[in-house]
């Protein structure tokens, strides 16, 4: 979240339908994602547009947003569990066991 092309690379993802991962995220974030986390896209001219920063940038549909955290169990608030897709990738030898 700190790289100062951040803003850059997600525009040209969202335009082009390549997916972007943002990593070393941490429990809370940024609100330039929040538009797009909350899909407020507007219907300009029949294309989808979202706003991301000061600008307004065309959706593709193939466009994917992957965050990935190192934090062990990440304690988010309730409102990006609902927004988002939460997967747990913590493997113990317990679990591979059962």
């Amino acid at each position: 979240m700190n790289a100062p092309e951040l803003i850059k690379l997600l525009e040209n993802g969202l335009r082009m339908g390549i997916p972007l991962i943002i990593e070393d995220m941490e429990e809370h974030l940024e609100a330039i994602l929040e538009p797009l986390l909350m899909k407020e896209f507007k219907i300009v001219n029949r294309r989808k547009m979202v706003r991301i920063g000061d600008s307004e940038v065309e959706y593709d549909p193939n466009f994917r947003l992957y965050i990935m955290t190192k934090i062990p169990n990440p304690n988010f608030l309730p409102d990006i569990f609902i927004r988002c897709t939460v997967i747990n990738f913590t493997v113990t030898e317990l679990g591979l066991e059962e």
